[in-house]
């Protein structure tokens, strides 16, 4: 009941300030309407959709971030400044009751706003999805000044149908098993061996060994020229419609240049079928997708998968290698529930971000003054936003053609866990999956609360306890 009484109290002084409430207006009507209106994408509804999400979740992200530093920095350090805890210390109730009721009044009023903005955002893609808004949008494309209605209203539909699978049709994506290392190490040596390079220019096995565990360590695959490479895929689905390949490779002929990577894909569920073959040709780094028939997945819903690199040398550049991520490397996506519910557990996500730094602010709170408070969480808040760019700085990826300089290897082992240890609001955000139709999965966001939640946020909220419990709280101003 003390907890429950510190957070009502802790809201109502919160909301004192009128700042939630015109952010709730902002965030509400503003960001999705504006979206609504203004985004007219590559002339596609998927590029509409993808465009009104990216926009709603980036700009709303952004403002909650900002709302809950306030919030957080003020919610304990206002009653601190002017010592009117004093009047909730003087009653028998544990100080860590008092530091927990401030973070859940927090948290209720950003959930609140979290979750009004996702539904506004929600509403404002499905309705943007109605026959007569698609109509609109194929009529403001310059490839259609001599249609006809009838083409209009056909190609709205063909363009709703596309945007349900590419968007609004939460998929899960079955990844690879990985081989073992011995054998990857064999195959690979094996096949540089009979590359036909000069025998001297080509690495040992010990280098192949270290190159592998350093592309373990940072997830990804590496096939060379003329080589290929299998993936196994077990568990999947038996269905009659159609099953989309979404695959990433990362290829380079020396290591500053990057370009367009061709390769050529066969499946087959056994060696006893012909395989189907598919040709694929993208710009390095970028994520893009094909459909397979459901039909090729075996009876034991087993899919073996080859991919050979046919990226020759050129007059001026030597052969192309190709670099796989290991988990965003090649997944077989499979239909698994609605927008609506991949909304619901993106605003999660989002408001588990919003947790995490509202108990590192109201943590610090204890030991720290306003000012403090607010400029550690502006920190971690840029920090947790440019982390991915700065890892990827720090560690860059390992290749085939060049072995690393171990000179510096303690001092990157070091930046890398210092920068594992900070959050990384880029790989936690909810815009990708639901731009590129993943379903996030509850396991998924219960990691993401483990992590982020109890741990990065719990060590400070845990700090400030043991701080607020030696902090000496004297009579309020008012009183003397």
């Amino acid at each position: 009941m003390a907890i429950c009484a510190i957070t009502i109290n802790s809201v109502r002084l919160l909301l004192r300030s009128k700042a939630p409430i015109w952010l709730l207006l902002l965030l509400v009507v503003a960001v999705p309407v504006s979206s609504y209106y203004i985004f007219t994408g590559d002339g596609t509804l998927t590029g509409v959709l993808r465009m009104m999400i990216t926009f709603n979740h980036y700009v709303v992200g952004v403002i909650m971030l900002l709302l809950t530093l306030y919030l957080s920095a003020t919610v304990l350090n206002s009653e601190l400044s002017e010592e009117q805890i004093t009047l909730t210390a003087a009653k028998p109730v544990a100080r860590w009751k008092i530091l927990l009721g401030k973070w859940l009044a927090v948290a209720i009023i950003t959930g609140f706003l979290t979750g009004a903005s996702a539904t506004t955002g929600y509403y404002a893609v499905i309705k943007r999805t109605d026959l007569a808004q698609v109509i609109n949008i194929r009529k403001e494309s310059p490839d259609t000044l001599n249609y006809t209605p009838a083409n209009f209203i056909e190609d709205a539909k063909n363009e709703i149908q596309i945007a349900n699978y590419e968007v609004l049709t939460a998929m899960t994506p079955h990844r690879p098993i990985l081989p073992p290392m011995e054998d990857e190490l064999e195959k690979i040596y094996t096949e540089l061996q009979a590359s036909g390079q000069p025998k001297d220019k080509l690495p040992t096995k010990a280098q192949i060994r270290m190159i592998l565990n350093r592309q373990r360590s940072k997830k990804s695959f590496t096939i060379p020229f003329n080589a290929g490479r299998e993936f196994v895929f077990t568990n999947l689905p038996q269905t009659d419609g159609g099953l989309k390949v979404r695959y990433t490779l990362n290829g380079s002929r020396r290591p500053e240049e990057l370009g367009w990577l061709t390769a050529n894909w066969y499946f087959y569920p056994d060696r006893t079928k012909a395989p189907y073959g598919h040709v694929t040709n993208s710009r390095s780094g970028t994520t893009k997708s094909f459909n397979i028939p459901g039909s090729i997945i075996g009876a034991d819903g087993n899919l073996n998968v080859a991919i050979y690199n046919v990226n020759g040398p050129t007059n001026t550049s030597p052969a192309a290698v190709l670099e796989i991520p290991m988990y965003t490397g090649i997944n077989i996506m499979v239909p698994d529930s609605g927008f609506a519910m991949n909304c619901f557990k993106g605003a999660l996500l989002s408001w588990l971000r919003l947790l995490m730094v509202a108990a590192i602010g109201v943590g610090a709170s204890a030991f720290l003054s306003g000012s403090v408070t607010s400029f550690l969480l502006f920190s971690i808040i840029m920090i947790g936003m440019l982390n991915s760019f700065i890892y990827d700085t720090v560690a860059p990826k390992a290749s085939l053609y060049k072995v690393e300089d171990d000179s510096n290897v303690v001092s990157k082992f070091a930046a890398q866990t210092i920068l594992q240890a900070l959050p990384d609001f880029t790989t936690t955000s909810a815009v990708p999956p639901l731009t590129t139709a993943t379903a996030i999965s509850w396991r998924y966001l219960l990691m993401i609360f483990t992590y982020d939640v109890l741990l990065r946020g719990g060590i400070i909220f845990i700090i400030g306890v043991f701080a607020l419990n030696k902090r000496e709280i004297g009579i309020p101003r008012i009183y003397r």
